[in-house]
């Protein structure tokens, strides 16, 4: 589906960034059962195949790919002690994307000379770039408080970690939106942006209006990419049910 939505976005001339967050391959609670080998190897083949701009592994995830024979996709970086930071291009449009560091053990949110270090990583952005993404892997409680304390820094965040999935969520006075994925990888998020964030005092995200939220069931209805099942059939997989 990822690879159809890249296609159709470059014959309509629409720029499109396919953007992931942590916990693509292992669950969010440490204490799930991890996969067999089989396992790490076709996620790692195949998200290698999906048309992926960027993406943000924790260390956890990287390792256990890396034990296991496989490797990270090209895409993807891993989550560091500090934030990092680039530049997408999205056809003309310029977007900044800050990826969020990895969190104390046991942090419920992050300190507060972390949360200043992401709030700068992110703010460095807003003069040459015309939109800036967050992608985070500090789960809700800890999201809500970096709003909260440094709302105005990032356009859009894109949660991930421990806590609920919801489309998008205007906070920070109505100048973030706030995207949390569902579980189990069986959603995808599209968010249209229709006219690019105006760095002035008034500005404000209008959901329908300058910007469109899409959520995806990745249920049985959607068609299976031949090749992708051609590469799965490869793998020695156990069969799992709901």
């Amino acid at each position: 589906m990822l690879a159809s939505l890249k296609e159709d976005a470059a014959k309509n001339g629409s720029p499109l960034l396919v953007l992931a967050g942590p916990y693509e391959f292992l669950p969010t609670d440490p204490r799930t059962p991890r996969g067999r080998p089989e396992a790490a190897q076709a996620l790692g083949a195949a998200h290698a195949r999906l048309p992926y701009d960027l993406g943000l592994a924790m260390p956890a995830e990287a390792a256990w790919l890396a034990d296991n024979g496989a490797a990270l996709p090209p895409a993807f970086r891993v989550a560091g002690p500090h934030p990092a930071s680039g530049t997408l291009l999205a056809g003309p449009v310029r977007v900044g994307v800050v990826l969020f560091p990895v969190l104390p053990a046991d942090a419920a949110t992050a300190p507060q000379d972390l949360g200043r270090e992401v709030a700068e990583t992110a703010r460095a952005l807003r003069g040459s770039t015309d939109l800036v993404v967050g992608i985070s892997p500090w789960g809700s409680p800890a999201e809500a408080d970096f709003l909260a304390t440094h709302g105005q820094t990032v356009d859009l965040l894109l949660g991930s970690g421990p806590g609920p999935g919801f489309p998008a969520r205007p906070m920070a006075g109505d100048t973030v939106l706030w995207a949390r994925p569902y579980s189990q990888g069986k959603s995808l998020l599209q968010i249209t942006v229709k006219s690019l964030p105006q760095r002035t005092p008034d500005w404000k995200w209008v959901r329908e209006g300058n910007a469109a939220v899409l959520l995806q069931s990745l249920t049985e209805n959607i068609t299976n990419d031949p090749d992708m099942a051609a590469l799965l059939a490869g793998f020695h997989l156990e069969q799992t049910t709901n």
